[in-house]
């Protein structure tokens, strides 16, 4: 008897030391974080998945600095600002484009955001939640900014009007997807998410699987881990729940060798959107690289999905 209740003490033991590696760990990566890299200068894209890019991306970056745009503010829940970038389009439609982690506007929508631009689209580029010029010292992977998504909505419908679009990359796909399930306004007419996870949980696994093998204890608590440091959805489903209560139709993009998120991640999402969602898988693309490594196709797939929802 006292050989199992020592056992089983130290096994929770064990198990409260995992949850705590698994917290700190969590709160250290998603802390205010490095700027986003400058890839104006094609010789900085050297090493990253962006290398076979670095031309077009630098030439797009420097096109998009070049315009008119406005700085415009709002406050997160918590109170602190939330800053973005505003062009107004022509055609009644705008589009409100979400970053990745650690990333920035104007590299995840280098090319995209000129495509809108193209269309008449008005455009709202953000800074998330940590990062840029918003406030903030920690990313929740989605799960805070997608009140940060619905107050940015209904600020351009304010503020623009007409129909909104929503387009989101990586975290920021995930931030729409989430925003979507919890409610939006009525003047957002779709959703695109680039090379969104299916969860929080299941994106930090499937990294910590890769780079750190040996620390299974580790991996199995990250969804308690995030729970308690960032809130409900975190786990394994969350996004899918979001999508299939969500109303709007949906547009998944997902790069044929992405290796940052699981691979089924885009199949999984569109199955739960059922009849409302579409996908688009782009052979050979790196994680967020779709749109350079097959344009036309992205922006067939995009403007096909605008026609439709109108």
């Amino acid at each position: 008897m006292y050989i199992f209740l020592a056992a089983l003490g130290l096994a929770l033991l064990l198990a409260l030391v995992a949850l705590a590696c698994a917290c700190r760990m969590l709160r250290n990566d998603m802390r205010r974080g490095k700027d986003c890299m400058d890839l104006s200068v094609p010789e900085a894209a050297a090493n990253t998945r962006w290398e076979p890019y670095a031309a077009e991306v630098s030439e797009s970056i420097k096109r998009l600095r070049a315009l008119p745009w406005e700085e415009v503010r709002i406050s997160a829940a918590e109170g602190f600002p939330l800053r973005a970038r505003l062009l107004r389009g022509t055609s009644g439609d705008a589009a409100i484009l979400v970053h990745g982690y650690r990333s920035c506007g104007e590299l995840d929508f280098a090319l995209t955001a000129e495509h809108y631009l193209e269309l008449g689209f008005g455009l709202l580029m953000v800074d998330q939640r940590g990062h840029g010029g918003s406030g903030g010292k920690m990313v929740t992977m989605g799960l805070r900014e997608s009140g940060d998504v619905r107050r940015w909505a209904e600020f351009a419908e304010r503020e623009l009007g007409g129909r909104i679009w929503l387009h989101g990359v990586s975290l920021g796909g995930a931030s729409v997807l989430y925003a979507a399930g919890r409610g939006l306004p009525g003047s957002v007419r779709g959703i695109i998410a680039d090379s969104s996870f299916c969860s929080p949980e299941e994106a930090i696994r499937w990294q910590l699987k890769k780079h750190s093998r040996g620390l299974r204890l580790l991996r199995c608590m990250i969804g308690a881990a995030g729970t308690l440091c960032m809130g409900r959805g975190f786990t394994k489903g969350g996004l899918e729940r979001c999508v299939s209560r969500a109303s709007q139709p949906m547009l998944f993009i997902m790069g044929g060798d992405d290796r940052s998120v699981p691979v089924d991640s885009g199949e999984r999402l569109a199955a739960a959107a059922g009849q409302r969602g579409s996908l688009l898988v782009v052979p050979g693309a790196k994680h967020t690289t779709a749109w350079f490594r097959d344009y036309n196709a992205c922006a067939a797939a995009l403007d096909g999905f605008i026609e439709r929802n109108k």
